[in-house]
């Protein structure tokens, strides 16, 4: 795709992020307000109770550890691999949104036995799969001169 050489910049990165995050939150918030039931959910991965302060630590903690070492080895040069860097963060960065306004994460989509989930949880998923993608099936190896380009600052 033509425009995806654009994540190469972190700007277009962030970007696409907030984004992603925004149609995380704009579903909940017109959802919420059109009355479709939707589920309050107070705990972290699968409904597992975790007090709010320590659930946003740990969002926190994950998504600058990403970011800092995505940057150190040299992962962010990698397409597939920052795509799925991105949708972690967005859906990351939805919920944390949800828990510094409302203390609770709203959830909407039921899909059989699985447990009730929202776009951020998708960007996730996406996000996650994306990496195990690029780790499984291609070479993530970019060369030593663009990593040590990466290491001194000189690129993205």
């Amino acid at each position: 795709m033509p425009f995806l050489h654009l994540l190469e910049r972190p700007l277009y990165a962030f970007l696409l992020a907030v984004f992603l995050t925004g149609l995380d939150q704009i579903s909940k918030m017109t959802l919420v307000a059109i009355g479709y039931p939707v589920q309050h959910n107070f705990g972290i991965l699968f409904s597992l109770p975790v007090p709010t302060p320590i659930s946003l630590a740990l969002t926190v903690v994950v998504l600058a550890g990403g970011a800092w070492l995505s940057v150190r080895e040299g992962l962010w040069a990698h397409l597939t691999l920052r795509i799925g860097m991105i949708f972690i963060a967005a859906g990351g960065l939805g919920n944390a949104v949800d828990r510094l306004r409302l203390g609770y994460v709203i959830d909407f989509i039921r899909v059989g036995w699985w447990p009730t989930f929202n776009l951020a949880d998708v960007w996730i998923c996406l996000g996650v799969t994306l990496i195990l993608w690029a780790n499984f099936f291609s070479s993530i190896s970019p060369s030593d001169d663009l990593i040590a380009e990466i290491k001194k600052g000189r690129r993205y």
